[in-house]
C-alpha cells in the first residue's frame, strides 16, 4: 500500500535538510540531495550539477556566507505511487558577499524529487526570483 502521507513527510524532512545544509554552507552535504542527473533552471539560465556545484563553490571559496534561508508558503504533492513528488515554494535567503555586502532577495522554487533505490533526491529544481510589484501612478 502507498502512504502518501508517509512520502510527504520525508521530503518535507529533505527540503528542511536542503535548507540547514545550505546555511551551515555544508556543501557535500548540501550537495549530496541532488541527483547526479539534475537540472537546474536558474535566473541565469539551465544547468547540470556538475556546473552549479563549480559555480557555488567557487562563490562560496572566495569568502560569500549564506546568512539565512526562510522558506515560505510550502506544497508537497506527492505522485500516486509515492517515490515522486513536488515541492513548490518561496524561499528568502540573506547572503554575505566576499566584499562584505549583504543581500536579501527572495525567490519562487519548485523541487521535483524521485526516490530512487530507497534514497530521495532532487531531480529537477527550477528558480526564478520574486517580480517586483508593478509601480503604480501617482
Amino acid at each position: 500500500m502507498v502512504d502518501e502521507a508517509d512520502a510527504r513527510a520525508q521530503v518535507l524532512k529533505r527540503e528542511m535538510s536542503v535548507r540547514e545544509t545550505f546555511v551551515a554552507n555544508d556543501l557535500p552535504a548540501y550537495y549530496a540531495h541532488f541527483a547526479e542527473d539534475l537540472r537546474v533552471w536558474t535566473p541565469e539560465g539551465l544547468t547540470d550539477l556538475p556546473t552549479y556545484k563549480r559555480s557555488w563553490s567557487d562563490y562560496i571559496a572566495c569568502g560569500a556566507r549564506v546568512l539565512t534561508l526562510e522558506y515560505l508558503d510550502m506544497r508537497i504533492l506527492v505522485g500516486a505511487s509515492a517515490d515522486a513528488a513536488v515541492a513548490t515554494f518561496r524561499v528568502r535567503v540573506r547572503i554575505r558577499a566576499a566584499n562584505g555586502n549583504e543581500s536579501e532577495d527572495e525567490y519562487q522554487e519548485t523541487d521535483v524529487w524521485f526516490k530512487r533505490a530507497g534514497h530521495w533526491q532532487i531531480v529537477h529544481a527550477h528558480y526564478s526570483r520574486v517580480p517586483m510589484p508593478p509601480l503604480t501612478p501617482r
